[in-house]
């Protein structure tokens, strides 16, 4: 009777296996994004601020840390995405920086996080202002760094 249970949870199982057909490892296109508006990348998608032949800055998204709960799964830890960020000066000098700067564990509507970069000289404002999962999910179904779509906001300050 065990060994019965037990083929029928594995046959279950490789029943309820999904194949997806976009691959969670591209590379997202590069995109343009202006200052002072919202722009939204994806996992290893960089954006060129203002263009792509001379950018000012270059953010890409490097790494993303995620916890995400299933509709109807009650979880421990709430739906979250901390993305790390390789930023890029016109002259080629690179650093990263965590999202969000605090770490805020809690999501509301209103959270917005922001912290200061320097680059080119200047003072920069990188507003991380949310996230969201770009495609239906299945019941139960977890989705790929892929999947999340993170919103950014970059400004120039006067200093």
């Amino acid at each position: 009777m065990k060994s019965l249970l037990l083929f029928m949870a594995i046959g279950m199982g490789l029943v309820s296996c999904q194949k997806t057909t976009a691959d969670p490892n591209a590379t997202p296109k590069a995109i343009e994004a202006p200052f002072d508006q919202d722009f939204t990348l994806h996992y290893r998608q960089q954006a060129f601020l203002t263009s792509a032949q001379q950018p000012e800055l270059t953010l890409r998204v490097a790494e993303l840390d995620c916890s995400f709960c299933p509709e109807g799964v009650t979880c421990f830890a709430p739906s979250m995405a901390w993305p790390s960020l390789d930023v890029t000066d016109a002259q080629g000098q690179t650093r990263r920086v965590k999202l969000p700067a605090n770490r805020v564990r809690e999501y509301t509507p209103a959270w917005l996080d922001t912290t200061s970069v320097v680059a080119n000289g200047r003072r920069y404002l990188l507003t991380y202002a949310g996230w969201s999962v770009t495609r239906k999910l299945a019941v139960r179904e977890m989705p790929h760094r892929a999947d999340f779509a993170l919103r950014f906001r970059v400004a120039k300050t006067n200093r």
